[in-house]
């Protein structure tokens, strides 16, 4: 009813250069990127956070708007808004306030496939040293996974952070422009 077949499995399709293809319904299959999304940190903190549960916004300045449904977050856990793989990416950006030492700031990124009990699944870390005499000395670094999330509803993940040193080691976060951010794509089917 209504099937067009062109070609077979295993076949190559070849689409002329200059021709459009346009869809105005809910063809699948194509290959386009179907959920896209990033969330960022918008206040700065001091010391651990395992999760990171507060100060977390979708970024929405310089244009950003986000494609299909979008994550949804909720005291630092992130649900995915459909099956699929997706690559995601945490990019922490970290702050010796002190004028003189240096310190370790760690990112991980934690993955639950039952909905409660969280694993590590990448690490990023910065040792932040003494730079300059303004004790603002910044470091970025960042970490990526990908996941095969084959039911919602037990595929969840979460972002923690672990400072050393003392009270002079932040996680940066800001509203106005991209900081420490969490970036989630849907790369395709599962």
């Amino acid at each position: 009813s209504n099937t067009i077949t062109i070609g077979a499995s295993g076949d190559t399709i070849s689409i002329p250069s200059g021709a459009t293809i346009t869809n105005s319904g809910t063809a699948t299959g194509f290959g386009g990127i179907t959920e896209f999304d990033m969330f960022r940190l918008t206040t700065s903190f001091q010391g651990n956070a395992t999760p990171i549960s507060s100060n977390l916004e979708r970024c929405d300045t310089h244009s950003f708007e986000k494609i299909g449904t979008g994550m949804s977050e909720s005291s630092g856990i992130f649900t995915f808004p459909s099956t699929g793989k997706y690559h995601v990416i945490f990019t922490l950006r970290g702050k010796n306030s002190e004028s003189s030492g240096e310190r370790h700031h760690q990112g991980v990124i934690l993955v639950s496939t039952d909905g409660t009990n969280f694993t590590d699944a990448a690490q990023t870390a910065n040792n932040i040293g003494y730079y300059s005499s303004s004790a603002n000395n910044l470091q970025n670094s960042s970490t990526r996974i990908f996941i095969d999330v084959t039911n919602t509803s037990t595929h969840k993940l979460r972002f923690d952070v672990y400072a050393s040193g003392n009270s002079n080691t932040y996680t940066v976060g800001s509203t106005g422009m991209n900081d420490t951010t969490m970036t989630f794509i849907r790369i395709g089917d599962t």
